[in-house]
């Protein structure tokens, strides 16, 4: 008996096991499709092109850095789309990102979510 329960426990923790890795698959395939691009062509996510505009990469661009940034987007002198501009001029994005509502929205989200507590 208790080699049955034995045999029985390591095959359902070898089934859970590989459970997490195909869901995994999963998950990754999906996140490559939700631009509708492949991966390859965004090359940076709106989290890190956020971090990006942020720490002054777009400066040169007229995007502000730090909490400068956050206090340009609350009073509408810098949107999520002229963040994605700054990464399509930047050579970080792919043109097309412009018009992924999907990413745009990411983007956005990020800039509400950071500006909260500026």
């Amino acid at each position: 008996m208790k080699r049955l329960f034995l045999g029985t426990l390591s095959v359902l923790m070898l089934s859970a096991a590989g459970i997490p890795a195909a869901q995994a698959e999963v998950n990754q395939d999906s996140s490559i499709q939700s631009y509708g691009y492949s991966e390859q062509e965004y090359r940076t996510t709106p989290f890190d092109l956020m971090g990006n505009a942020y720490n002054g990469a777009y400066e040169e661009m007229g995007i502000s850095s730090g909490t400068n940034l956050l206090r340009d987007y609350q009073a509408g002198m810098v949107t999520a789309e002229d963040i994605v501009t700054a990464g399509i001029r930047d050579g970080d994005i792919p043109a097309q990102a412009l018009q992924d509502p999907e990413y745009v929205g990411k983007v956005k989200r990020q800039l509400d979510v950071l500006s909260r507590d500026v």
